[in-house]
């Protein structure tokens, strides 16, 4: 009996204590937009229309629930911001491939016509968490990260 006891007694210990972790909160992606704006080191912005999404980024619109595209105004500046909530897993994994082929597709643009530019495209990064994905383009790239990242 004191066995079936203490069983029971660490089986409702483990189930209280699986519900104690916080599950990772998602983040307005206007609200991070904001204070990457509100930081002032981006140059002018224009935003991606979504139905382009598709063209400019090869990703389909049914694979997100929320993203934000947004380019510099001067197409000579590599500056580029891209925040995504994927639907589900898969669709994250293959969101994440599109962005990595979108800098590498920069990074080729720029080494040869704006070393400057390149320099910038190569300390952007490219994030996955979860089903949150980020490609983040500036030379203060690093300051958007943490932005990006609630720092």
């Amino acid at each position: 009996m004191k066995r079936v006891l203490a069983v029971a007694l660490v089986l409702c210990l483990i189930v209280l204590l699986s519900g104690c972790g916080n599950a990772p909160k998602s983040r307005d992606l206007q609200e991070i937009w904001q204070g990457m704006l509100k930081a002032d080191m981006l140059p002018e912005m224009v935003a991606v229309p979504h139905d382009l999404a598709l063209d400019f980024y090869g990703i389909e619109p049914e694979w997100y629930e929320e993203a934000l595209f947004m380019v510099a105004s001067d197409s000579l500046l590599a500056d580029e911001v891209v925040m995504v909530r994927a639907r589900d897993d898969d669709a994250a994994g293959q969101i994440h491939r599109m962005l990595e082929s979108r800098m590498d597709a920069k990074a080729a643009e720029a080494r040869t016509y704006s070393p400057e530019q390149y320099a910038v495209i190569s300390r952007g990064h490219v994030l996955k968490n979860g089903r949150e994905l980020a490609l983040l383009v500036s030379p203060k790239a690093d300051t958007l990260l943490e932005i990006y990242q609630g720092e």
